[in-house]
C-alpha cells in the first residue's frame, strides 16, 4: 500500500496485489504500479501496467516493471521539456505521435537490455523464443493487424499493457495500450473515461507494448488545464483483474464512485479519508481478486486536496 502526497496538493493512493488463483498456483504477481516519491513536483507520473501472463510470457512480470519505469522516465523529460518550450495545445497531435514513438522505443531497448545484460536466456527460454520466431506468429492472445506479426520475438516474453496519467499546471495527459480501465470524476460528479474502451479487445485479447506496431496501439489524450477547463477531482487506474471481478461496467463504475465518496464525504475531513483509502485498500483489493477474477488486482487514485475540499 502507497499513500503519498506530493509539494503541489495533489495526492495519490495505490497498491498492487497477487490474485487469489496465482497465489494458489503459486505464480509471481504480473502487476506494477508506478507513483511519484513523496512531495514531488510537476510533472507527475503514476502509472499501472498488468504482465500478460502464461507460457508465452514468462517474463512479463519484468517487462510491467520495464512498462512503468519507462512511463516514469520518459514522461518527466517530455513534459518537462514541452514545460520550458511553453506548451501549446495546438501542437498536441504532435506531441502525442512523438510521445508514443518514444515510450515505445525506451520500453523496448530496457527489455533488450535486460535480456543481453541483466538476465541472458537460458537454453530452454531460448528454445521457446527460437520457436516462436519459427512460427513468426504472435501468440493468439495479442490482437496483431493482418500481415504485420511481431518482428521480435525476443519482446514478447515481457509483454505488458500500460496505462498512465501525467500531471502538470498546464495539462494532463493519458495514455493506455492494451485492457484495463481509466475513470475521471470531474467537479460535476461526473465519471467517464478520459480513453474511450476499445471495442476490439474481447475476452483475453489486448494490444501489446510487446507487438510490432505498439506505438501505434498506445492511445494518449492530451487536455489542457485552465479556468475553463479545471482537471477532474479523482482520476482511477486499474489493470482489468479489478473491473473483472464484477459483472458489468455499470456494477465497477459504482466501485470508483465509492472510492470518491470515501475521500470526498469522510467525516474527519479528505486527509483522513485518504489515509482510511490507504490503510485498508490491500484487504479491499485482495476481497474482490478472491470473490471475482482471481487475477492480480492494481489501483492507483490520484486527486487533488484543494479541488476536494
Amino acid at each position: 500500500m502507497v499513500v503519498k502526497f506530493f509539494s503541489n496538493s495533489w495526492y495519490c493512493v495505490g497498491d498492487s496485489v497477487q490474485g487469489a488463483s496465482h497465489k494458489r498456483n503459486k505464480i509471481n504477481r504480473q502487476d506494477e504500479i508506478g507513483i511519484p516519491r513523496a512531495y514531488a513536483t510537476f510533472p507527475l507520473v503514476v502509472s499501472v501496467a498488468d504482465g500478460h501472463g502464461g507460457k508465452d510470457y514468462f517474463r512479463s512480470d519484468k517487462g510491467a516493471k520495464i512498462a512503468v519505469d519507462t512511463a516514469t522516465e520518459v514522461c518527466q523529460q517530455f513534459f518537462s521539456a514541452i514545460h520550458i518550450q511553453q506548451y501549446n495545445p495546438k501542437n498536441n497531435k504532435d506531441y502525442r505521435e512523438s510521445l508514443r514513438r518514444e515510450i515505445v522505443r525506451v520500453w523496448r531497448q530496457k527489455v533488450f537490455e535486460h535480456i543481453n545484460v541483466l538476465q541472458p536466456y537460458d537454453d530452454e527460454e531460448l528454445e521457446r523464443v527460437c520457436q516462436k520466431q519459427k512460427s513468426n506468429l504472435a501468440t493468439t492472445a495479442i490482437k496483431n493487424r493482418p500481415g504485420a506479426p511481431s518482428n521480435d520475438p525476443e519482446l514478447i516474453p515481457y509483454g505488458s499493457t500500460l496505462l498512465s496519467v501525467v500531471i502538470n499546471e498546464y495539462c494532463i495527459a493519458y495514455l493506455q495500450i492494451g485492457d484495463g480501465d481509466m475513470y475521471c470524476i470531474n467537479r460535476d460528479g461526473k465519471i467517464s473515461r478520459p480513453i474511450s474502451k476499445d471495442p476490439n479487445l474481447i475476452g483475453n485479447e489486448t494490444t501489446s507494448l510487446c507487438s510490432a506496431e505498439a506505438w501505434s496501439d498506445l492511445e494518449i489524450k492530451i487536455v489542457p488545464i485552465d479556468e475553463q477547463s479545471p482537471p477532474p477531482m479523482m482520476i482511477m487506474l486499474s489493470s482489468d483483474g479489478y473491473a473483472n471481478s464484477y459483472p458489468d461496467d455499470a456494477a465497477f463504475e459504482k466501485v470508483v464512485c465509492d472510492y470518491f465518496e470515501k475521500i470526498y464525504s469522510y467525516k474527519d475531513g479528505v486527509i483522513d479519508g485518504i489515509a482510511l483509502i490507504g490503510q485498508n485498500l490491500p484487504h479491499w483489493l485482495d476481497e474482490a481478486s478472491e470473490g471475482g477474477s482471481g487475477d492480480d488486482i492494481s489501483l492507483v487514485l490520484v486527486g487533488n486536496v484543494d479541488y476536494l475540499k
